[in-house]
């Protein structure tokens, strides 16, 4: 059923994002704790989608498709796990990994998961606004580190949120 499989992939680009945040606190060890915090905060994600894909699987009927297609997804994450590849391997900068992980809440909040996957399941509407909501923070949270860590205020992202 094609809403559990975008449900699932959802969760695994989230695991992947914890994997990519718990990398920066080796590679940024100054910044560990705010990586951490990322790190946990995907952990959390994921579990919403553990129970977002518990409702799915207990009432498909309560479950849709929106915004964003399986295969979409699918794309997202084999190029999020092909990035990550490249940091941990070294094959490109440190510093790609905070302008990489940028890049990537940009893209995710704009597919925000609440219009992705549209279930009536009351208690998990809340817990879908948290996930979109979770992209903008991190974008925020990441902005600040960026600054830090290339110490420069202008890195082109900025640009972006006047579009």
């Amino acid at each position: 059923m094609e809403v559990l499989e975008l449900a699932e992939v959802f969760k695994e680009i989230e695991l992947l994002m914890e994997r990519l945040y718990k990398h920066c606190q080796k590679l940024f060890p100054e910044f560990a704790n705010e990586f951490r915090q990322l790190e946990l905060e995907e952990t959390g994600h994921a579990c919403l989608l553990d129970q977002v894909i518990a409702s799915i699987k207990r009432a498909p009927g309560s479950w849709k498709m929106g915004t964003m297609s399986v295969a979409s997804a699918r794309l997202l994450k084999d190029r999020l796990s092909a990035e990550f590849e490249e940091i941990v391997s070294g094959k490109t900068s440190s510093k790609y990994a905070i302008t990489y992980a940028l890049s990537l809440e940009l893209s995710l909040s704009e597919k925000d998961y609440r219009r992705a996957l549209i279930g009536d399941d009351e208690s998990l509407i809340h817990a879908m606004d948290k996930l979109a909501e979770g992209f903008d923070s991190h974008y925020g949270k990441l902005k600040e580190l960026e600054k830090k860590l290339l110490r420069t205020g202008q890195t082109g992202f900025d640009d972006l949120n006047r579009v």
